[in-house]
């Protein structure tokens, strides 16, 4: 039986403290080692090029916020939690006008 469900292959492992190229061993949806060389796994993917990162909190978004030259910020609340289930964050807490609204109580949850 296979160590690892999934390996993540050559990508560019990007932290706080620098980035170096390295594999990434993933059991039941947690990543459990990072490594030169993943052995033992049941699916590979091809990560060359492409940045393997831990996921973002945005703790601070405005979204539709009207400024004090009445320009409003160019992400709405629609657009801007789209972007979070998408995945360009893993959570977000917006505040919409002035009531902060949290994706997971507008969208139910998870993404």
């Amino acid at each position: 039986m296979p160590e690892f469900d999934l390996a993540v292959r050559g990508g560019t492992i990007a932290t706080t403290s620098g980035s170096y190229r390295a594999d990434t061993g993933v059991k039941d949806g947690h990543v459990i080692s990072i490594g030169e060389r993943i052995e033992s796994v049941t699916r590979e993917v091809d990560d060359s090029g492409l940045l393997v990162m831990p996921g973002g909190v945005d703790a601070h978004a405005h979204l539709a916020q009207p400024t004090s030259d009445n320009t409003i910020m160019a992400d709405v609340f629609e657009s801007g939690m789209r972007a979070a289930a998408a995945g360009v964050r893993n959570s977000a807490a917006a505040r919409l006008g002035w009531r902060p609204v949290c994706f997971e109580d507008v969208y139910g949850g998870s993404r």
